[in-house]
C-alpha cells in the first residue's frame, strides 16, 4: 500500500530500518553536513512533567472565597490583573479537561501563594517541588572569556517530526512479470518501474520541496520559498514476507522512499521543515502512488503493447494475459492477512486500514535470509512453483507482453493497442476528449464518484481519482495533470471560492481549510448536482413561512381534543414545550418545517400527537426513515404508516402517476439527521410540485447522513424551527445533567459526572477494558432468563466492527462455557468468513427481507429487518434458523419469528448481536428492566466501548439508556507512547480515571465536526484497492497529541 507517515522526534522514534549502507548527506534528526550553516529548527516544547493539577488549585481557591463570604477572587488575588486572568484560563482549563487539567507548576504556585494555599496541601507531599524542577535544566556554556560556567535554561524536547516514509506499491501482476521474465527483460522491466517512480517523485519534488518563512497563523501568513528538493534514500524490495515457514515470500515488489523533513531554500540558502510540515506529503500520498502505478501501466503498453482491463469487481487493473489464478497463488501474504481478518471477525472486503494493519502485525512471520538471494535465484525459485502448480510462465508473458512473444516460444503479433483501442482511427485529441468523458462519468457518479461521500474535494483527491481510472496512453505527471484538468473543466465540476465567501447560490460559505493558503492542490471543487441539491434545500427553507399551505388545523377546541385521544393510553401529558411544537406544526402552514431534539425529549410522542390531530382534520399523514426498522418503529410508536426514503424515491422515479403517491398532505420525516442531501433534495422537489407539507424530525448533534451528509441543522436554523429540550428519558437526574452537558459542549463535565458515579471503567490496556466490559455483561445479566428481557434491557455498544465482533465473539464463549447454549451449526458467510450460531444466541439481522424471499415469517406480518435484535430458537439439519424477536406494534410489543433460508445468512443477513455498533443503535431506548437475587434492580443499562467513538457516536451511545451507562476505555486506546513518556504511568486508579477522562473529552472536542465515513474510511473517488494501498493515517497536530488521541 502507499503510506505516508511521519517519523516521530522523540527519543524512541527512529526511522525505518533499511538495506545497504545509511547514504550521505543531512539525518532526519536535522544535521546538516559541514559546510552548511543553518539547518531547520526543531519544533520544541516545555518538558511535560513541569506541569502540576490546575483543579486542585481551583478547588482550594473556591474553599478560600467561601471561608471569607463576600470576597471577589480578584481581592483574594491581590487585584493583580495577571494573577485573575490565568485563575480564570484556570477555570476555563478545568471546564475542558475536567479533573486532568494541568499548568506550569510556577503558575499555579505563584496562584496559590497570593490566595494564602499552601501547595503541600493541595498536591501530595514532594509532587509540586518535582513538577518545579521540571521547569528548568542546568547545562554549561562557554563565558565571555571562554570559562565553562552553568547557566539555568528552560527545560525543553523536541516534539517535531523527523522525517516521514512513503511507500510505493504495484498491483500483483508487476511483480509476477519481473519473476517470470528473462534476466535482461526483467532488468527492462523494472528500470520501467524505476523510471515511472522517479519521473513522479521528481514531479512530487517540484511540487512539495518548499519551505516557509515567518510566522504562519493568529493572523499572520507565512511566506512559501521554494526548496532544492528533498533529502533521503530510496529502498527496493522484492518479496513478501514468508509464510508457513517458507523460505522464500512470494513475488512482491515495492519501494520504501525515506524522506527528511528539511529542505534548503533557494533563496536565503537556509534549512527549514518541508511540506508545511510534512502535510503536503501526506496529502498527496494517494496521488503519487496512483500516478506511479498509471504511468506504468501506459510505459508498459508503448513498449510491449501490454493491455489492462478492470477487474470484474472494477477494484484493480488486471494485465491481460495473466491468469488471476496466478495472481491468487502467488498472492499468499494477502491470503494470510485475509484469513487472520477473518478470524478476527472481519469481512475482508470493507476491513478498515486499521484492521488490515492489525491483521498484517498479528500474521507477520520473520524474514529469513534467503529473502536476500540473489535475483537469478528468486525468479528461478518463482517460476518453478508456478511451473509445478501446472502453469506456464513463458505462456504467460507472451501473452501479456506480445512484442516479447518471440522470445518465448512465440511469433510476432500486431499491437493489441490498435486492435483493441475503442476508436482506432480517432486522432490523439479524439481520444484524449473520449477518455476525459469515460473519466468524468466515472468521478460524477453520485453512488462512486468524487462526491459521493462529501460534499467537497481537493484538486490533490481529483489527481489520485483521475490516475487511478486512466487505462494506458499518459506516460508522464505532466499528462496526467493534463487529463485532470480535462476533466475538472467540465461544467458539471465547480471550483469554490475561497475560503471565507459565499458559493454561488448558496447561503453557506466555504469552510476554512487546513494550509489552504500554501499548500499545493489544495483547490477545492464540488459537483454540480451537490450545488443543486443544496440550492434547493437552502431556497425551500428560505422560502418557507406559515402561511405558505393551507394545511392547517386552527380550531383549539379540535387540537386540545385529539392530543387527549392520542394521549389516552399514556401515563403522562403533553409537556408544555411538545404543546408549543406541536401548535407550530399543525397551525403554520409552511411546507418545510423541523423539530429538534435531543435523547428521550418525547419526539416519538409529538409524532403521535400530531399524527392524531391533523387526521382529526382530514389530512392524510405518511412518514419516511433512513433506514427499514426505524420506520417501522416509526410505524407503530406513532401510528403513521411509513416507508424508507429509498423505498419512496424510488417509486417516485419509476412510478410518478402511481396512485399511492397521491393524497398525501404530509410527510413526517424521522431521525432526520441521518437523510443525506441528494435525498433531501429529491424530497423537497417532489412534495412542492405535489403541495405536500414536510415535517423533519431530528437531532443535530446525533450521527449524520452518510453520502453527502445532511443539511437538517442548517434547514432547522433557517426556518427557526421548534426545540425539545426536556430529557425523559433516563431517570436519574444527574444521568440527564451528563447528557445535557454533552450537549453544551462541557464533554469533560459529562464524562466527570459518570466517573464520579463509577460509570467510567479505566483500564491500562484496551483487551482489560474489553475484559472489564464483559464481566459487567456477565453481572447485570443476572436476575432472569428471558432473552427478550436481556436484549431490550442491556445492550454492548461499540464505534466499530471490529470490538462488536471481538465483544459479541467472546459473549458466546461465556455462555457455551456456562452451558447456556444449545446445539451449534457453523456458516460459510460474504467474504469467506465462518458464522457459528448455537441455540440460544442473541442475533441480529442485517439485511431486510420484507418480501420474504430469503426468510418466512411465523405470522404475515413478522417482517425481517436489518436492525431487529432476536434470539435464536432452533436450527435445522439443512441450515435454516429459527429466530424469535419483540416487534413492537401500536398495541404494545407482540412475538414475531422467522425462518432464515442458508441463502439469507450466506449473504450475511445475521451476526451475533449481543453487541452492536453505535450508529445500528440510533433511535433504540433502553429500558426494561429486572430484578436480581440480592433485591438490586438490573437492566436498562448501555455498556460502550468509547475508544474510536467520535463526537456524535459518543452521544448516541450515551443517551439510549433509561438506567445508566458504563463507559469502557483502555489507556492505551486513547494515549500514546509519547503521552507515556511525557508523563509517566498514572500514580493510582483517581489519575487513571482522570486521564482517561481528559483523552476522551478532548476526543470528542476534536470532533465536534465529524461525519461519519463509510467502512474502510474511504476518500472521494478511489476504488477499494486504492484506498487500502493508500492506508495514509491522518495528521495530528501536535496538541492533539499531547492530549492523547
Amino acid at each position: 500500500m502507499d503510506r505516508a507517515r511521519p517519523h516521530r522526534g522523540r527519543h524512541h522514534s527512529r526511522l525505518r530500518a533499511h538495506r545497504g549502507p545509511v547514504p550521505r548527506g543531512p539525518r532526519p534528526h536535522g544535521r546538516p553536513p559541514p559546510q552548511h550553516r543553518r539547518h531547520p529548527r526543531q519544533v520544541q516544547e516545555g518538558h511535560p512533567r513541569r506541569r502540576e493539577a490546575a483543579r486542585r488549585t481551583t478547588a482550594a481557591r473556591r474553599r478560600r472565597v467561601a471561608h471569607e463570604a463576600g470576597v471577589s477572587a480578584a481581592e483574594v488575588l491581590g487585584n493583580r490583573k495577571n494573577l485573575v486572568d490565568r485563575y480564570a484560563a484556570m477555570q476555563r482549563l478545568v471546564q475542558r479537561a475536567g479533573p486532568d487539567a494541568r499548568m506550569r507548576a510556577d503558575h499555579l504556585g505563584e496562584t496559590a501563594r497570593y490566595a494564602d494555599v499552601q501547595v503541600d496541601d493541595v498536591w501530595a507531599p514532594g509532587a509540586f517541588a518535582v513538577a518545579e524542577a521540571n521547569l528548568w535544566l542546568t547545562k554549561q556554556v562557554h563565558s565571555a572569556n571562554g570559562v565553562k560556567v552553568d547557566k539555568r535554561v528552560p527545560r525543553r524536547i523536541t516534539v517535531g517530526n523527523a522525517g516521514y516514509d512513503l511507500t510505493i506499491t504495484l498491483d500483483k501482476w508487476a511483480s509476477l512479470l519481473l519473476a517470470f521474465a528473462s534476466a535482461d527483460d526483467a532488468a527492462a522491466i523494472e528500470d520501467i518501474l524505476m523510471s515511472a517512480i522517479k519521473d513522479v517523485f521528481d514531479w512530487a519534488e517540484q511540487l512539495l520541496a518548499y519551505g516557509m518563512r515567518g510566522q504562519h497563523g493568529r493572523g499572520k501568513r507565512a511566506e512559501v520559498v521554494q526548496g532544492s528538493g528533498f533529502l533521503g534514500w530510496l529502498m527496493v524490495h522484492r518479496a513478501a514476507r514468508p509464510v508457513g515457514g517458507a523460505d522464500v515470500g512470494d513475488p512482491h515488489w515495492h519501494v520504501h522512499i525515506s524522506i527528511a523533513n528539511m529542505t534548503r531554500a533557494l533563496v536565503d540558502g537556509e534549512w527549514s521543515t518541508v511540506a508545511g510540515g510534512g502535510r503536503d506529503i501526506m496529502r498527496h500520498a494517494a496521488a503519487i502512488g496512483n500516478m506511479v502505478r498509471a504511468v506504468v501501466r501506459s510505459r508498459l503498453a508503448d513498449r510491449y503493447g501490454a493491455r489492462f482491463e478492470r477487474s470484474p469487481d472494477a477494484e484493480t487493473w488486471d494485465l491481460v494475459g495473466l491468469p488471476r489464478e496466478t495472481i491468487r497463488r502467488f498472492s499468499k501474504r494477502n491470503t494470510q492477512i485475509k484469513e487472520t481478518l477473518v478470524a478476527l471477525g472481519f469481512d475482508p472486503d470493507t476491513a478498515t486500514a486499521t484492521q488490515q494493519k492489525m491483521a498484517e502485525q498479528r500474521s507477520r512471520e520473520a524474514k529469513p535470509e534467503s529473502v536476500n538471494a540473489p535475483d537469478e535465484t528468486l525468479q528461478q525459485i518463482w517460476q518453478r512453483q508456478e511451473w509445478d502448480a501446472g502453469g506456464d510462465p513463458q505462456r504467460y508473458i507472451r501473452h501479456a507482453l506480445p512484442t516479447l512473444a518471440p522470445r518465448y516460444g512465440g511469433r510476432p503479433r500486431p499491437d493489441p493497442q490498435n486492435q483493441a483501442g475503442t476508436l482506432p482511427d480517432a486522432d490523439e485529441k479524439t481520444m484524449f476528449e473520449a477518455d476525459a468523458d469515460a473519466i468524468r462519468k466515472r468521478l460524477l457518479n453520485p453512488d462512486t464518484g468524487l462526491t459521493s461521500h462529501s460534499r467537497r474535494f481537493s484538486r490533490a483527491d481529483a489527481l489520485a481519482a483521475v490516475a487511478d481510472a486512466l487505462d494506458t496512453r499518459y506516460l508522464t505527471p505532466a499528462a496526467i495533470e493534463a487529463m485532470t484538468d480535462a476533466v475538472l473543466s467540465h461544467p458539471h465540476f465547480i471550483a469554490l471560492p475561497p475560503p471565507g465567501t459565499k458559493r454561488p447560490g448558496t447561503s453557506q460559505g466555504v469552510p476554512k481549510q487546513l494550509g489552504a493558503t500554501h499548500m499545493r492542490n489544495a483547490h477545492l471543487f464540488t459537483t454540480a448536482d451537490v450545488v443543486t441539491a443544496e440550492t434547493t434545500i437552502l431556497r425551500a427553507a428560505k422560502n418557507s413561512h406559515p402561511s405558505q399551505t393551507d394545511i392547517t388545523v386552527d380550531s383549539p377546541d379540535q387540537i386540545d381534543m385529539a392530543v387527549d385521544v392520542a394521549m389516552a393510553d399514556r401515563d403522562h401529558s403533553l409537556s408544555r414545550e411538545q404543546h408549543h411544537a406541536l401548535n407550530r406544526l399543525v397551525t403554520e402552514g409552511r411546507l418545510i418545517d423541523t423539530v429538534n431534539g435531543g435523547p428521550g425529549t418525547g419526539k416519538t410522542t409529538l409524532m403521535r400527537a400530531l399524527r392524531v390531530v391533523m387526521e382529526s382534520a382530514g389530512y392524510v399523514v405518511r412518514g419516511l426513515a433512513t433506514a427499514a426498522v426505524a420506520a417501522h418503529n416509526l410505524e407503530a410508536k406513532s401510528g403513521i404508516p411509513s416507508r424508507t426514503v429509498a423505498s419512496l424515491l424510488f417509486r417516485i422515479r419509476a412510478e410518478p402517476d402511481d396512485p399511492r403517491l397521491t393524497g398525501i398532505d404530509m410527510l413526517v420525516l424521522d431521525e432526520a439527521n441521518l437523510t443525506e442531501d441528494r435525498d433531501r433534495a429529491a424530497l423537497y422537489r417532489w412534495a412542492a410540485d405535489h403541495h405536500v407539507r414536510i415535517v423533519e424530525i431530528g437531532d443535530h448533534h446525533q450521527l449524520r447522513g452518510v453520502g453527502v451528509g445532511s443539511l437538517f441543522g442548517r434547514v432547522h436554523e433557517i426556518v427557526g424551527g421548534a426545540e425539545l429540550t426536556d430529557n425523559r428519558r433516563q431517570a436519574e437526574e444527574d444521568e440527564r445533567e451528563a447528557i445535557a452537558a454533552w450537549r453544551a459542549g462541557q464533554y469533560a463535565h459529562a464524562y466527570t459526572i459518570w466517573a464520579g458515579k463509577g460509570q467510567v471503567v479505566a483500564t491500562e490496556t484496551g483487551q482489560e477494558a474489553i475484559a472489564a466490559m464483559l464481566g459487567k455483561w456477565w453481572q447485570l445479566r443476572e436476575g432472569t432468563d428471558d432473552p427478550h428481557l436481556h436484549i431490550k434491557g442491556l445492550v454492548m455498544l461499540a464505534a466499530t466492527n471490529a470490538v462488536v465482533s471481538r465483544l459479541n465473539r467472546a459473549a458466546q464463549a461465556m455462555r457455551s462455557a456456562e452451558g447456556e447454549l444449545g446445539r451449534g451449526h457453523e456458516f460459510r458467510v460474504r467474504g469467506g468468513r465462518t458464522l457459528r450460531l448455537h441455540v440460544g444466541d442473541h442475533v441480529v439481522l442485517k439485511k431486510n427481507d420484507r418480501a420474504h424471499e430469503l426468510t418466512t415469517g411465523q405470522h404475515p406480518d413478522d417482517i425481517v429487518l436489518n436492525g431487529v435484535r432476536g434470539v435464536v430458537l432452533d436450527i435445522t439439519d439443512d441450515g435454516e434458523v429459527l429466530v424469535e424477536w419483540q416487534q413492537e406494534t401500536a398495541d404494545g410489543d407482540r412475538t414475531a419469528g422467522a425462518v432464515l433460508s442458508p441463502a439469507y445468512l450466506a449473504a450475511g443477513g445475521v451476526e451475533l448481536g449481543y453487541a452492536m455498533t453505535v450508529h445500528l443503535s440510533e433511535g433504540l431506548t433502553v429500558q426494561d428492566q429486572w430484578e436480581q437475587r440480592n433485591g438490586t434492580t438490573s437492566g436498562a443499562t448501555v455498556l460502550f466501548a468509547a475508544a474510536g467513538a467520535d463526537n456524535p457516536a459518543a452521544h448516541v451511545a450515551t443517551s439510549r439508556h433509561r438506567g445508566a451507562v458504563y463507559i469502557f476505555a483502555g489507556r492505551d486506546e486513547v494515549e500514546t507512547d509519547s503521552d507515556t513518556y511525557e508523563r509517566g504511568r498514572p500514580r493510582g486508579r483517581d489519575q487513571l480515571v482522570n486521564r482517561i477522562v481528559a483523552a476522551l473529552a478532548q476526543h470528542a472536542r476534536n470532533t465536534e465536526g465529524a461525519r461519519r465515513r463509510p467502512p474502510g474510511g474511504r476518500r472521494p473517488g478511489l476504488s477499494r484497492s486504492s484506498r487500502q494501498r493508500m492506508a495514509v493515517p491522518g495528521w495530528r497536530r501536535r496538541s492533539e497529541r499531547r492530549n492523547g488521541r
